[in-house]
């Protein structure tokens, strides 16, 4: 049978430092995240904080690694532990409010309370000013049912160009 996205709910950022996203449905198995990242600076980016009974973690619980590139160079990285999952606005660092980076995060098995939480991301830009891609993948050292998380932008503030959309994957 084939998985079925389901529409759980869209946030824009608008002129905020965060966004948050609260009473995700425990209905799926895994989150399916969209989101379109655009800052009012040049160079900054966005930590993905998850939390557990409607209470953010913001505490060195993550880890995560990347490898990026734009067709002609490649670099790689990332921490462990670190402080939540970090997403760029513009590929690696690079970006800001004219090269915002599109973004699909996979978080699986959200809702068990068996399993730590990871993930894996793929990013691009918009436009062709700067051309390339980021693939990513982490975990959250933490078993509890996902219910609520939050991006937050380091040092900036979100454009209304930043939409945050999240999708279930149906249960079966």
């Amino acid at each position: 049978m084939a998985r079925t996205f389901n529409f759980i709910g869209k946030s824009v950022g608008a002129g905020s430092e965060y966004v948050n996203m609260t009473n995700i449905s425990q209905a799926y198995t895994d989150l399916v995240i969209l989101c379109n990242l655009a800052t009012n600076a040049q160079g900054v980016n966005t930590n993905m904080f998850l939390g557990t009974g409607g209470s953010i973690d913001t505490g060195s619980n993550y880890g995560y690694y990347y490898l990026g590139g734009n067709g002609s160079t490649m670099s790689g990285g990332g921490t462990n532990p670190g402080i939540g999952w970090l997403f760029s606005t513009g590929p690696l660092g690079s970006g800001g409010s004219s090269v915002p980076a599109n973004w699909m995060i996979h978080v699986m098995n959200y809702s068990s309370t068996s399993y730590k939480k990871c993930y894996v991301a793929y990013a691009g830009t918009v436009g062709t000013s700067y051309p390339a891609k980021v693939v990513q993948g982490g975990y959250w050292n933490n078993t509890g049912a996902i219910d609520c998380l939050r991006f937050q932008v380091q040092g900036s503030s979100f454009t209304s160009n930043s939409v945050f959309s999240i999708y279930g994957i149906l249960a079966e």
